[in-house]
């Protein structure tokens, strides 16, 4: 039998547990039911869901993340590819919904190296955590939308300004793969200029690199094998960057030439997203006699 929790309303410790958290529940409440929207729309009406994404992306990129990254001092995470391929899928949306070449870019980039980030940086579904769904949302949302184009442009186009192209070819490896590849490495290479070698944060400063280094794990005794200097193991991280990155966009390729296989890697990236996120409840709930200050 499990053990009672006590949570005697005379305690000034679990008043002031509950009293902080109580943002917390709020929040879970917000997220979950704009993510049940959201799932909704892009099911069952898509020309709602592209103006979920639209306004979704200014609040959440623009209007939240940014602030919020400047005040925890993580500024140096805001100038990753995964914000900058977002902004590009949503300005191909806004401002050339009738071009084959942007929306072909924007597929390449949404099922390449966003969905492909969700693997290593684990991104997680945590309905209380907004920076986690914040995550979720941002390497998620634009390969959803960029399925929609690709296959229920007619849906999508009901009630946007124009009408959305409508492709019937197979894939253009110049603006699929070629293309997104290179404002990858165009991107990757400024990055590095300008963080690393003109900024050069301290250790303890957050970027991509140290948030898959640290703490140390599979990714950092591969890059060490050479060395622990910091050029020898970046510059190992780099080339293994480049080639997963690689590797996605000829998958993205692929996942545009059937609805059948798109649909596949889109479940796919939901289900995991899921299960990383499993460990905040699942995990959790099934520990017998878990106090609640415990187990937040």
């Amino acid at each position: 039998m499990a053990k009672s929790v006590n949570t005697d309303t005379g305690n000034s410790k679990w008043d002031d547990f509950r009293n902080k958290f109580s943002a917390v529940k709020l929040r879970f409440i917000f997220i979950t039911i704009n993510f049940i929207f959201a799932v909704a729309s892009f099911s069952a009406l898509p020309s709602v869901f592209i103006y979920w994404f639209t306004l979704s992306t200014v609040l959440i990129v623009l209007f939240i993340r940014i602030p919020y990254y400047i005040y925890r001092g993580w500024g140096f995470v805001l100038f990753d590819f995964d914000h900058l391929a977002c902004l590009i899928v949503t300005a191909a949306v806004l401002g050339a919904p009738a071009g084959k070449d942007f929306l072909q870019i924007s597929f390449g980039l949404s099922h390449g190296p966003l969905l492909g980030a969700i693997i290593f940086f684990k991104h997680s579904l945590v309905f209380h955590h907004g920076n986690r769904m914040m995550g979720v949302f941002v390497h998620l949302a634009p390969a959803m939308l960029t399925f929609l184009v690709r296959w229920r442009s007619t849906e999508l186009s009901l009630n946007w300004y124009t009408t959305f192209y409508q492709e019937t070819t197979s894939a253009d490896f110049v603006y699929t793969l070629v293309i997104p590849f290179g404002i990858y490495i165009a991107h990757y290479i400024l990055y590095t200029f300008f963080v690393y070698v003109l900024i050069k944060p301290d250790l303890d400063q957050l970027t991509s690199f140290r948030l898959l280094t640290d703490p140390p794990g599979l990714i950092t005794k591969a890059i060490s094998i050479c060395s622990d200097r910091f050029w020898v193991m970046y510059s190992l991280y780099t080339v293994g960057n480049w080639l997963l990155v690689a590797m996605s966009l000829v998958l993205a390729v692929l996942w545009y030439e059937t609805i059948y296989a798109n649909s596949a890697v889109l479940a796919a990236a939901a289900i995991l997203v899921i299960f990383n996120g499993a460990q905040f409840y699942v995990d959790i709930f099934a520990l017998d006699g878990l106090s609640y200050t415990e187990y937040m």
